[in-house]
């Protein structure tokens, strides 16, 4: 293979490389993606049912009929998705936030990646042509730019990886935290009464079953709902709007250090 051969060798190698890096780069975000709003989508449907579950069983343990009580369940759930809804859409703006940013180094990765392998083909042709080293010098200065250039958007394409699991994490333990009832869920309460006590609560939900039920169960999640909507989804909703900040920041000092 002589020297202009190896030059377009070089050249159809570049191509395939780009191809190949690029359809890589496209599935791996697509599969990221997939995972973290298939795992939204079930800690959504998970929340609601352990709702619907405390309310049925609180209903069930005051004497209720569904006829009684579905009407306030199917309220109570639609207030605790929209607080859902706030949440997610938090972190979802967080989460494609990083992946803007990997998009973008991803990118900018692919333009130097074919920068330097150009460069370095240009470079050929110069040494093939019999030109002394000082002629090219530049493209030699040109090759160690790009690469450092290289390097800077692989370090923030790791520090992306890292990010979207980060925010998986937090995302979890604060949809825990936020979302998860605290209090004794109604059925362990059941679980744990004795015969009498058991007789007694039944002599009581003849007389006034649903006000028991009004008080103990359908208030514990008013009052949550009102705690969410007034204070708790707001702040967290804020520490993410934060974390958003504080990684595009980061990210900045990255690109111009």
């Amino acid at each position: 293979m002589n020297g202009l051969e190896q030059v377009e060798a070089e050249n159809q190698k570049i191509a395939s490389d780009m191809i190949q890096l690029a359809g890589t780069e496209d599935s791996r975000i697509s599969v990221i993606t997939a995972i973290f709003v298939r795992l939204n989508n079930e800690m959504r449907l998970e929340n609601v049912q352990e709702i619907r579950r405390d309310i049925s069983y609180g209903a069930k343990d005051y004497g209720l009929l569904p006829e009684k009580y579905v009407n306030s369940m199917d309220s109570i759930v639609r207030s605790y998705v929209q607080e859902i809804n706030k949440f997610m859409k938090a972190y979802n703006d967080e989460f494609m936030n990083i992946q803007n940013v990997l998009k973008s180094a991803e990118e900018r990765q692919k333009y130097y990646f074919y920068k330097i392998r150009e460069t370095i083909v240009m470079r050929d042709i110069c040494e093939l042509a019999g030109k002394n080293p000082e002629d090219y010098k530049e493209l030699d200065a040109q090759i160690k730019s790009y690469r450092k250039k290289l390097a800077t958007y692989e370090k923030i394409i790791v520090r992306c990886d890292k990010e979207f699991e980060d925010c998986k994490i937090r995302r979890d333990q604060d949809f825990k935290d936020l979302f998860e009832l605290k209090q004794e869920n109604a059925l362990a309460v059941i679980q744990k009464r004795n015969v009498i006590t058991m007789l007694i609560n039944k002599i009581k939900n003849r007389l006034n079953g649903y006000e028991r039920f009004s008080k103990y169960v359908l208030q514990k999640h008013a009052g949550k709902l009102n705690r969410m909507r007034t204070e708790t989804t707001g702040e967290y909703v804020t520490k993410i709007k934060k974390n958003i900040l504080s990684f595009d920041s980061e990210i900045e000092g990255m690109l111009n250090a």
